[in-house]
């Protein structure tokens, strides 16, 4: 037992030093962190020794979450031995069933070892439901090179907020036995008094880790004050632009509550007009 340990504390030690190295690295390496208001959030390390470094404007939350990836060696260099990332999110829930939840694998961006990519968790990890694991994969022309798997926390986004029962951060709908599963993305990254650019995304759950992208909606907006009782502006109505992804924009009038209510159609049909996105800003 105190040699089992004993190795367990020696590789906490070791991580916890690797990290600890390439953060302290000399002004001649590149800069870790992609600028404010993005922040570490998790960091795995590989067998390797490249670690992968994943920031977002707040830790793991319900709803839409944009992730910076940036992949370091041990010199703090970016690592260039792999081409693309994998994030393969799975919760275990206590009755033993896994599923997964929509993700926009990264991709690359125009800084080298510098990965861009989102993930839709529908539901918080919590002591009587389940917990969520992330397992990161790098690639090299579409083959696994290595790949770690840790657990990660997921708290309710509605928790940040004082009026938690005036929408939703995610929507889940069971619709004719199967899940809808809709996000949202202020794109900017924070909401402000006036226009705000909108991103809307849009998954059916055909399996437990297959989520088919939405590409045929209509999809309607308009942005609500519960506290006040009124509306705001019409912004842009949301247009797919690939992948589920619908772009639009919405008008905050003030700050405060606000509600983003939806009136989704599928061929015509109406698939649900009574549900609201919600969130708070000052």
């Amino acid at each position: 037992m105190n040699r089992l340990t004993n190795s367990q504390t020696a590789i906490k030690i070791f991580v916890l030093a690797f990290v600890s190295l390439l953060w302290s690295c000399s002004s001649d390496n590149e800069d870790p962190a992609p600028e404010s208001p993005y922040k570490l959030i998790h960091s795995i390390v590989f067998p390797n020794k490249a670690v992968a470094f994943i920031h977002a404007t707040e830790d793991y939350r319900t709803g839409y979450n944009k992730l910076v990836i940036e992949l370091k060696d041990s010199g703090n260099k970016a690592y260039t031995e792999a081409d693309g990332i994998m994030l393969s999110p799975v919760m275990t829930m206590n009755s033993g069933m896994k599923h997964g939840c929509p993700v926009y694998q990264p991709t690359s961006t125009t800084k080298t070892g510098t990965f861009e990519g989102a993930i839709v968790f529908q539901m918080p990890g919590m002591p009587d439901m389940g917990s969520w694991e992330m397992k990161v994969s790098l690639m090299k022309n579409g083959a696994v090179l290595r790949e770690n798997t840790t657990p990660i926390s997921v708290k309710n986004k509605m928790m940040d907020y004082k009026n938690q029962q005036e929408g939703k951060a995610v929507i889940v709908r069971r619709i004719d036995g199967k899940n809808y599963v809709f996000g949202y993305h202020l794109t900017n990254d924070e909401a402000k008094v006036g226009n705000n650019p909108l991103l809307i995304t849009a998954h059916r759950m055909d399996g437990h880790f297959d989520f088919t992208p939405l590409t045929d909606l209509d999809v309607n907006i308009s942005p609500f004050m519960p506290s006040m009782g009124h509306g705001a502006p019409e912004g842009t109505k949301p247009a797919h632009k690939g992948e589920g992804k619908y772009e639009g924009s919405v008008n905050f009038s003030m700050t405060g509550d606000w509600q983003i209510k939806l009136n989704v159609k599928e061929n015509e049909d109406l698939l649900f007009d009574d549900e609201a996105f919600y969130l708070e800003f000052n």
